[in-house]
């Protein structure tokens, strides 16, 4: 029973690491390069290099980015310049990286790490407002709060255990995560901080957020700064 356990799970660790070779650089590129708007340089064949270059519209500021992935930035291609930031040469492929000698992007490496901690840590998403517009649904403008929540395993007993059967709290939580896999929930309050049921309006405030006109006339608008103040005029946010 169990050989063939171990070698159920050795073959789908096999496919899961040939799915990400193939995969794994469109999968990160759509966050580290569409997202946070990192530029991506092939260096070589599937050797791929990201630069932080802040001549260009990028999310992370430049000294953020310095602090957060200081162990994963190419110090001998630095050049001097104080507006690019280059990252080590990386690779999706196994066999590449033996070769090559350059990092595996993998769970683990740095710079995949580094990218998790900046996600846990950064407050920008954390907290936003937006103003749903959506014709003829109630007579007039409402507050609803969003509460989203991540599920863990909590890692304090296990660290209260015998330290050196843990190598690494990383490690710990990557072993606890893979067994207990994260759960997401979403709440919605009103103003009186009841919580919202009716499926109905559930519905409506769980589409997904669009700057452009639905076809029922309705829209969305990000409540920046300079909006506030017309805002508080049409709601009353207190």
């Amino acid at each position: 029973m169990y050989p063939d356990r171990e070698d159920d799970f050795f073959e789908r660790l096999v496919q899961n690491d040939d799915a990400i070779a193939d995969n794994g650089q469109q999968i990160l590129n759509s966050w580290v390069v569409d997202r946070l708007q990192f530029e991506c340089q092939t260096v070589g064949d599937k050797i791929v290099r990201y630069i932080h270059d802040s001549r260009r519209p990028t999310i992370v500021p430049l000294l953020e980015t310095l602090i957060n992935f200081y162990s994963c930035i190419d110090q001998d291609d630095l050049k001097g310049s104080r507006s690019r930031l280059p990252l080590r040469p990386l690779t999706f492929e196994r066999a590449i990286a033996e070769i090559a000698r350059v990092g595996l992007l993998r769970v683990g490496h740095p710079f995949v790490d580094a990218l998790a901690s900046m996600i846990r840590c950064d407050d920008r998403g954390t907290a936003f407002a937006l103003w749903r517009y959506v014709p003829y649904s109630m007579a007039a403008p409402r507050i609803f709060l969003r509460f989203d929540f991540v599920i863990e395993a909590d890692l304090e007993p296990a660290c209260r255990v015998d330290k050196s059967f843990v190598s690494s709290q990383q490690e710990l939580r990557r072993r606890a995560d893979e067994s207990f896999p994260a759960a997401y929930r979403t709440v919605w309050l009103t103003s009186d901080l009841t919580e919202v049921k009716n499926p109905k309006l559930l519905e409506i405030l769980q589409w997904q957020y669009t700057r452009h006109r639905r076809p029922n006339g309705g829209i969305d608008v990000n409540l920046r700064f300079e909006r506030w103040e017309r805002a508080a005029t049409m709601a009353s946010l207190r």
